[in-house]
């Protein structure tokens, strides 16, 4: 059986980086719970979001800055650290699946700050503008969420469901059987959110996405454990 390489430099750091990744992701979802006031639907009710009172606003804005250190520029530390230690353990998955975590990492910070540049932008004069500088922000906001959810999103589920599956099938022939399993479950729930997203099943989508946002922060946090204790 191939194992886990120890020898590889950076374990610790790539741990820490695991580590902190579960602050930031709580952050960013009581942020973005405050933002939203439980109101699931709020990222596509354009005049209601613009017009969100400047607490929300706020915590709307920066809950999207802090986004891609919970999920996603805060991974890159993390793939390359692994991509280095689980290299002999098959290299042809080792590559392609750090190759496709790295752009899911890239898809996803490029996306949060794209939305965060164009709210701050489009809600800036919202409440002093006329009805129809008031409709052109609303439309301009519809066009940025909506073509991120049919084109960069689906994009980056399917690059993270590569890259979660490829890493757990590696963590379990080194060896840690439960956490490369927890990945590669993780990863299936990533391609049930790009599948059904597909497929305009926004039901069953929501639910596979609610499951990566929960669990995937806990697994980088397990494996920031793993890594530390070797």
């Amino acid at each position: 059986m191939q194992t886990l390489d120890r020898t590889v430099p950076g374990r610790k750091l790539a741990a820490i980086v695991a580590f902190s990744s579960l602050p930031f992701a709580v952050i960013t979802q009581v942020l973005l719970g405050m933002a939203s006031a439980g109101n699931t639907n709020f990222l596509f009710e354009s005049h209601e979001l613009l017009s969100l009172p400047a607490d929300r606003a706020n915590a709307f804005y920066w809950g999207l800055w802090f986004d891609p250190f919970g999920y996603y520029l805060i991974y890159i530390p993390v793939i390359i650290y692994a991509w280095k230690a689980l290299r002999q353990v098959d290299e042809t998955i080792a590559d392609m699946s750090s190759s496709f975590g790295v752009v899911y990492c890239l898809l996803g910070t490029y996306g949060a700050m794209h939305q965060a540049g164009a709210y701050e932008a489009l809600q800036a004069g919202y409440a002093t503008a006329t009805s129809l500088e008031q409709s052109a922000a609303a439309a301009a906001w519809d066009a940025t969420v909506g073509g991120q959810v049919r084109g960069l999103w689906l994009m980056e589920a399917f690059f993270a469901a590569v890259w979660m599956t490829g890493v757990g099938k590696l963590l379990m022939t080194a060896g840690k059987k439960a956490l490369g399993a927890s990945a590669m479950i993780i990863g299936a729930a990533w391609f049930g959110q790009w599948i059904f997203a597909s497929l305009d099943v926004l039901a069953v989508s929501n639910v596979m996405m609610a499951l990566v946002v929960l669990a995937a922060p806990f697994w980088t946090v397990w494996l920031g454990v793993t890594l530390w204790r070797a």
